[in-house]
């Protein structure tokens, strides 16, 4: 069983088929690992952006429009410290916060 094989719960496994959570990236990890494939098969855009060092893209994004931490933080509804916590890799940041620095043409 996949779960097992993962150190996850069926449950788990379950709602991530479904669509009723969100996995963790380490979870895809863990499942490539297991199924014996690349993980990037199971990433989609949200998931390459986080495994790319998230942390240093949000800055360079930030640095390539010319922003300051409060100024990004303030388009994404957010404050500067989360800025520059992700900037830091602390942190992960939700799918509904890449899709507005996609909508945002950021990205």
């Amino acid at each position: 069983m996949l779960a097992a094989m993962v150190g996850l719960s069926r449950y788990a496994i379950m709602y991530y088929e479904n669509n009723q959570t969100e996995p963790l990236l380490e979870d895809l990890k863990k499942i490539a690992v297991a199924l014996d494939i690349e993980a990037d098969k199971l990433y989609d855009d949200y998931y390459r952006f986080l495994d790319y060092p998230y942390g240093e893209r949000i800055k360079e994004i930030r640095k390539e429009h010319g922003l300051f931490q409060h100024q990004l933080a303030k388009m994404l509804g957010s404050d500067r410290r989360t800025i520059e916590r992700w900037e830091h890799g602390r942190g992960v940041i939700k799918r509904a916060t890449w899709e507005k620095l996609k909508s945002l043409g950021l990205l």
